[in-house]
């Protein structure tokens, strides 16, 4: 059910109480919320909640958090996702419907247990909406059914966002979906990817595409290693793919390769300097294809 700005606020202030008046002092017990929609709320910390319940069974907008129009400036630290009960749907999910576009949401220190589909997604569809500052801090994905995080945009207005110490435990776990990448970045803007720590997917680990003209992206200190994990690598899961990026910053990170045929598949992909990135494992030269001032 949809929840509003007021009922939502009252709820999270009632249960913030019944906390304080047990803790004694200590630390906080989780509090448990089932599967929420917040529409319109604004300027609150979600602290050590356990969200867990089922979506409303419709793959392409089902989640355990669903985070809608019209919400800003909200704090979600040191939580759980628990995985999505009806066996279909995301983990978390902030998209521009029913409201002006979410903007400055924050995780902090949260973990997302296994998901159906995918642990974040982050969707821009209203023309004149898309979504701004919806960040990741230090957060821990356990292996997801399809992909992990996704950021994706058709408005123009999408991205802005950080991603940062977090660490993807592997993608495309389960069978439903075939996304299995890692991170995708799909037409967003001004981006920063930095610290963050990949292991193997059954897809890419980085899926990126790239807005029309220049990304504006600063991809920095990652570790995309895919030895690592339980999910195995395969022929065909490149640790990075990036199809149609222009420009950005992408020094100083370490991509270590398992199994795919080339470390990095990069299709008509401009101005990009890797000269900073280190290439390690099998088949470690980056493939390129219709590219042009790629320095590696």
């Amino acid at each position: 059910m949809f929840e509003s700005a007021d009922t939502a606020i009252a709820d999270l202030v009632a249960r913030v109480a019944a906390l304080e008046a047990t803790a004694a002092g200590g630390a906080a017990p989780p509090v448990e919320m089932g599967a929420t929609v917040l529409v319109g709320v604004h300027d609150q910390v979600y602290e050590n909640v356990v969200f867990d319940g089922a979506g409303n069974g419709d793959p392409d907008v089902s989640a355990v958090l669903t985070v809608a129009g019209g919400c800003h400036n909200l704090t979600f630290r040191n939580c759980i996702i628990n995985p999505n009960g009806d066996g279909i749907g995301n983990g978390i999910r902030v998209f521009d419907f029913y409201g002006d576009a979410p903007h400055d949401i924050r995780f902090e220190d949260c973990t997302v247990m296994p998901q159906p589909r995918m642990g974040f997604e982050a969707n821009g569809r209203v023309a004149g909406r898309g979504y701004q500052r919806i960040d990741l801090i230090d957060c821990t994905f356990e292996p997801q059914g399809s992909e992990a995080v996704s950021y994706d945009d058709d408005t123009g207005l999408g991205g802005f966002s950080t991603v940062s110490g977090c660490l993807i435990k592997g993608a495309g776990a389960g069978t439903l979906y075939s996304w299995d990448q890692g991170l995708e970045l799909n037409g967003v803007r001004d981006m920063t990817v930095t610290g963050n720590t990949i292991w193997a997917c059954k897809g890419t680990g980085l899926n990126f595409g790239g807005p029309a003209g220049a990304c504006g992206w600063t991809f920095t200190g990652n570790l995309i290693d895919f030895t690592q994990g339980t999910i195995p690598s395969t022929v065909e899961g490149n640790p990075v793919y990036c199809r149609n990026v222009y420009g950005g910053i992408f020094a100083n990170n370490t991509i270590i390769n398992g199994n795919a045929w080339a470390i990095a598949y990069l299709s008509n992909c401009h101005d990009m300097d890797w000269r900073t990135s280190v290439w390690q494992g099998p088949n470690a030269t980056p493939y390129q294809t219709g590219c042009s001032g790629v320095l590696l």
